[in-house]
């Protein structure tokens, strides 16, 4: 425990309200928080205003007056978001200038009439004016007195503030109260991590790139031969990609669109690097809407888009765990809300045309599909492990795959996407978009050096995990032809159908009718796995009887894989 701090309470109570601050003696943890650009202090926000909309308008009119390539326009972009974070600063601190009764400003009025006061105190003492000197005695202690006093109610103030926003009030919901008192997701500070060399690392920069030496292997690994990449891709057909018209040019971008794909970014969420966040955007949406549908229209016809795009900050999310692992944290993508926009647009238009490519047996982000359904499946396959002796040794193998969305290789996604029938210039758009990406890890409010990736595809990007279940599909594909395990046959009264696979998004099971199947199964992935760079974590993939009373006796357990005991 570092200090304690009483609140007095202004009325009667038989109680205090004390806060402790705490950290560790050994490992004290230093938090770095960088100035917020967006929203500004209501005494800013004119000049604010001012500034951002000065800023459009006069991008607004080097678009107008034409000339302007894509390129052009993307730098242009780019210089505008950087003058309108500094201006949106320089407002801040000229209003808090132009202010007369702050605190700090009444303090120094003052203490500069203090000290006039004892200048003229010392020249009255060289007169010998005893009535002078008596009046700026008089005037120095009523002086000394109103700053004590300013000193007292302006720390009390601050006090009765820090004990307000973390207690519950009438007005203050709930959502907003577990927020304050919840360490889930709060600061989410990152304490000693353990280096490869074995050195614990507790400075804050060094935290930082800690995370980054860690991640860079993974986030940088090595392609898949495009040899592998074409035959697994085989493993689905050709689709004509009929329903997919709409995005092979830059007619779906409409004013309606931006806008609505703008209002689906919810306040209060976290920036990306130019620091300009959701908040900003649905703050000046009338004036952004325009510009941003002529610059996506422009950017997306052809293939050019801003550097800013290609930025990320990364964000840490422990898991359970080992706190001191680097590779213990979900690394979520920090991403610019321009980018964000774009992207959800996208996805608005690429979700229409999931249904009829992604297996009915994956639930996850197909419209009109729950995750209720995979439950089923298992309870289901559960139900004819014992009511089939066919089943009796039947068997669910949870699939994880290990860094799913950071080890995805790109080149796959790119022929996935072919195969699946998108068209040419879709790809082409996704892959401008996943190239030459960079990102910074953030550890207590630090950043790492610059990590370049060249896999895997950004959690925090709306179009991930469309882009995810699009790549699993060969997968899936190949599991339920058949060729490669019996699995579950599922009967009813009116109709049979065979479990061989189902999921959600990246978590997978497959039906086994024996262990027998098990080598077969596991051969199919680690072949998908050679093209995709989704390999099996085989410490966290376990396999599960699906009869109550487990395997039979005589059944022998030879697999890889951990099968889960009955008691877990």
């Amino acid at each position: 425990m570092a200090t304690t701090q009483v609140d007095k309470a202004g009325l009667q109570s038989d109680h205090q309200g004390v806060i402790l601050h705490l950290r560790s003696p050994s490992n004290p943890i230093r938090l770095h928080k960088e100035k917020r650009v967006f929203p500004v202090p209501n005494y800013a926000r004119a000049r604010a205003d001012d500034t951002v909309l000065g800023e459009l308008k006069a991008l607004s009119d080097r678009l107008e007056s034409g000339f302007t390539t894509a390129l052009q326009a993307a730098k242009l972009w780019d210089q505008t978001k950087r003058r309108v974070a500094v201006g949106l600063l320089n407002a801040v601190r000229a209003a808090k200038k132009s202010k007369k009764k702050t605190y700090r400003k009444k303090i120094k009025r003052m203490y500069r009439r203090l000290d006039r006061t004892k200048e003229l105190a010392r020249a009255a003492s060289q007169q010998a004016n005893q009535d002078l000197q008596q009046r700026c005695h008089a005037k120095l202690v009523r002086l000394t007195q109103r700053i004590a006093t300013t000193k007292r109610e302006w720390i009390r103030a601050k006090s009765q503030r820090l004990f307000r926003s973390h207690t519950w009030r009438e007005g203050k919901t709930t959502k907003t109260f577990f927020k304050r008192i919840s360490c889930m997701f709060g600061d989410n500070i990152i304490p000693a991590l353990r280096h490869h060399s074995g050195i614990a690392v507790t400075d804050p920069e060094a935290k930082a790139d800690t995370l980054a030496d860690a991640w860079s292997p993974i986030m940088r690994g090595v392609p898949a031969s495009s040899s592998a990449v074409e035959r697994v891709t085989r493993w689905m057909e050709q689709d004509t990609g009929d329903d997919t018209a709409m995005l092979a040019d830059a007619g779906m971008i409409t004013e309606t669109a931006v806008r609505m794909a703008l209002r689906e970014c919810k306040m209060d969420k976290a920036c990306g690097p130019d620091k300009l966040g959701n908040d900003w955007y649905r703050a000046y949406e009338d004036a952004l809407v325009p510009i941003l549908t002529r610059l996506y229209k422009l950017w997306y016809t052809e293939q050019v888009f801003p550097d800013s795009f290609l930025e990320a900050n990364i964000f840490c999310l422990k898991k359970s765990g080992d706190g001191g692992d680097p590779l213990n944290y979900r690394p979520l993508a920090l991403l610019n809300t321009d980018y964000k926009i774009l992207t959800r647009l996208l996805t608005t238009q690429v979700r229409t045309t999931l249904a009829r490519r992604i297996s009915i047996f994956q639930q996850g982000f197909v419209p009109g599909r729950q995750i209720h359904a995979t439950i089923d499946y298992f309870a289901a396959a559960q139900r004819m492990a014992l009511c089939s002796d066919d089943a009796r040794d039947a068997l669910a193998l949870l699939l994880d795959f290990a860094k799913a969305y950071d080890s995805l290789d790109r080149q796959f996604l790119y022929a996935v996407l072919r195969r699946h029938g998108y068209p040419r210039h879709f790809v082409q758009v996704i892959e401008k978009l996943h190239t030459g990406t960079n990102v910074r890890f953030l550890a207590n409010g630090t950043r790492s050096r610059t990590v370049m990736v060249t896999r895997g595809i950004r959690q925090g990007c709306p179009l991930a995990p469309l882009l995810f279940i699009l790549a699993l599909e060969p997968l899936y594909r190949r599991l339920e032809k058949g060729a490669v395990h019996q699995g579950i046959t599922l009967k009813t009264c009116t109709a049979t159908a065979a479990l061989r696979v189902a999921g959600y998004a990246d978590d997978t099971a497959i039906y086994l009718r024996s262990p027998a199947e098990l080598e077969v199964a596991l051969a199919t992935i680690t072949d998908f796995g050679a093209a995709s760079g989704l390999h099996l974590n085989c410490s966290k993939t376990v396999a599960i009887a699906l009869y109550t009373d487990g395997l039979r006796s005589s059944t022998l357990w030879t697999g890889p894989v951990r099968l889960l005991p009955r008691d877990e």
